[in-house]
């Protein structure tokens, strides 16, 4: 039953190359279906595996050749279970075999919001980060340090002990501005630190 169920998955799944002539990507999952378009494999297997591109480790083209990928569910199913389906389709198209490692690296622990209050989870979490605007709803703090890590491009581990959901909007004009805006509106602070973080290492993978 599982023989037929992963055969089923992978004849309605898809990698081609991309044919795009510039290095633009996006990626969207909804109603069963994962697409991912121009990407490079390093951004399908950080997707995979649930870490970010720069904590996966591997052969150098799969950060150069970019490829569209489509997967689908047939119905549709939590994102997780996408998520899962995507690395059988890579593991099946490039026989990528990849093991997790916990590597020490300079970064941030996220402390405090002691003041914040929890928000009822709602519909789902949502956070949206750009150079002079980071916007929670509904958001955990781990989900909020990793929006935070991938804005500054800079592991940056949850270490506030808070379990609940969060909403708040900040705003800045500089590096000092954002960490202001970060202690005053919800009572957070970056503090420098050596943090663990979860990497992905591609033992095995094929171009063909």
């Amino acid at each position: 039953m599982l023989i037929a169920l992963l055969a089923l998955l992978l004849q309605s799944s898809s990698v081609e190359p991309s044919k795009a002539a510039d290095k633009s990507s996006t990626w969207t999952s909804r109603n069963g279906v994962l697409e991912m378009k121009n990407v490079t494999l390093k951004t399908a297997v950080a997707a995979a595996y649930g870490v970010e591109e720069r904590d996966v480790y591997g052969p150098s083209w799969i950060d150069e050749d970019r490829f569209d990928i489509v997967v689908k569910a047939g119905s549709a199913v939590p994102h997780a279970e996408m998520v899962r389906r995507l690395r059988a389709v890579l593991e099946d198209r490039f026989k990528l075999k990849a093991h997790s490692e916990e590597r020490m690296k300079d970064g941030f622990a996220l402390t405090g919001g002691a003041g914040l209050k929890e928000v009822e989870p709602g519909d789902g979490p949502r956070t949206n980060a750009t150079n002079e605007q980071f916007v929670a709803e509904r958001a955990s703090m781990s989900r909020i340090a990793g929006s935070l890590g991938r804005l500054l491009d800079v592991p940056i581990v949850d270490a506030t002990g808070l379990r609940g959901v969060y909403s708040f909007t900040i705003e800045w004009k500089d590096r000092k501005g954002l960490d202001a805006a970060l202690e005053s509106v919800a009572g957070l602070r970056l503090e420098k630190k050596i943090v663990p973080v979860g990497s992905i290492v591609v033992d095995r993978v094929e171009k063909n």
